[in-house]
């Protein structure tokens, strides 16, 4: 009888080793899928962040022109364009939910990114996110983004065909709104 006791607790021990094995492998497997299924939902709004990378990953399409090169923002401020692409739309497929795979998808993807620069002549300081003003982007007379800080600005549209060799760019200026009658003034800084 007393040694049947130790045999027990060993056995014991062993099942809950075994449990907590299991436990350990099960949550390994499921956050290795989850971590699939995030990348597979949000692959199709991934974009490369400069043509040079477009290029290298092999989704580069084109370089079109962008009239004007420079839109004038506020009195103070341009947004120039540093880059302009068409690349092809990508996703990630997991095959058995284990081996990735990029898929090229059909459709063209132009990118634009935009920098912030003086107007010739003008002063102006950097206040991101201290006024009120906003700006909206035209690419083609289609709306394509919006900015309230005048930062660097990246704008992207998605079309089922080409796009056109020259990109027309607008920007639309939406000045602060002043403060109701009688209110307080506003801690706010005019913006640049």
């Amino acid at each position: 009888m007393p040694n049947s006791s130790p045999r027990r607790s060993r056995r014991w021990l062993k099942i809950a080793a075994m449990c907590v094995a299991v436990v350990v492998l099960l949550v390994a497997a499921g956050s290795f899928m989850v971590v699939r299924a995030v990348d597979e939902f949000y692959s199709p709004d991934w974009r490369s962040t400069s043509s040079g990378e477009a290029k290298r990953n092999g989704v580069f399409v084109a370089a079109p022109t962008v009239i004007p090169a420079a839109v004038a923002v506020s009195d103070s401020v341009e947004m120039h364009v540093t880059d302009a692409w068409v690349e092809r739309p990508t996703h990630v497929h997991y095959r058995w939910g284990l081996i990735s795979h990029v898929v090229v998808d059909s459709g063209y993807r132009f990118m634009l990114h935009l920098a912030k620069a003086p107007v010739a002549g003008k002063a102006w300081t950097l206040r991101i996110r201290d006024c009120f003003a906003s700006v909206d982007y035209y690419l083609n007379d289609q709306r394509a983004g919006s900015s309230g800080d005048f930062a660097t600005e990246v704008l992207f549209d998605q079309s089922r065909s080409p796009f056109p060799d020259t990109v027309h760019l607008r920007a639309v200026w939406h000045a602060p709104v002043p403060p109701p009658p009688g209110a307080a003034p506003s801690p706010v800084p005019d913006c640049p």
